[in-house]
C-alpha cells in the first residue's frame, strides 16, 4: 500500500488527530508552530494558540481541552 496525501496542511511537526464521530470532524495540531487544525467536508480551518501546543482533546457535550506551554486552556 503505497501512502496518499489526504490533507495537504504544511504543518511544522503535526500530531495527534482525533476524530469527533458527532460532528465529522477530524482536529489535529501543530506542536511547533502552535496551531489547532479542524477539518470537515474537505475545508481545513486552523486557530492560532500562541504558544506551543502539547496536545488538545475533546470535552464530552462539546469544547475542547488544550495542554499549551503556559498551562491547561478550554
Amino acid at each position: 500500500m503505497k501512502p496518499e496525501l489526504f490533507i495537504k496542511s504544511e504543518c511544522i511537526n503535526a500530531e495527534g488527530p482525533v476524530w469527533d464521530d458527532e460532528t465529522g470532524t477530524l482536529y489535529f495540531i501543530d506542536v511547533e508552530a502552535g496551531r489547532i487544525f479542524s477539518y470537515k467536508d474537505g475545508k481545513l480551518l486552523s486557530w492560532e494558540a500562541g504558544e506551543q501546543i502539547g496536545c488538545a482533546v475533546l470535552k464530552k457535550g462539546g469544547g475542547m481541552i488544550a495542554a499549551l506551554k503556559s498551562g491547561l486552556y478550554e
